[in-house]
């Protein structure tokens, strides 16, 4: 399973430009790369922002360390 800066090297995404695609701010999307919970809403937007770029499915459990809050 990759991790968040495995996908952002793979995608040539930024930080700042992952936050733009999922439409949430830059700190909620750092705070997902150090693992701090996130909201299911937020952790499916990363997803979904990776997978349009990447051409492929992501899914919010593919991504090691991201942590979703229940």
């Amino acid at each position: 399973m990759p991790t968040m800066e495995e996908l952002y090297r793979e995608s040539g995404l930024s930080q700042a430009e992952l936050a733009r695609r999922a439409r949430l701010s830059q700190n909620t999307v750092r705070k997902a790369e150090r693992g701090e919970e996130v909201a299911p809403s937020t952790a499916l937007a990363i997803a979904e922002a990776f997978s349009g770029v990447l051409g492929r499915t992501v899914t919010v459990g593919s991504i090691s360390g991201l942590k979703v809050a229940r």
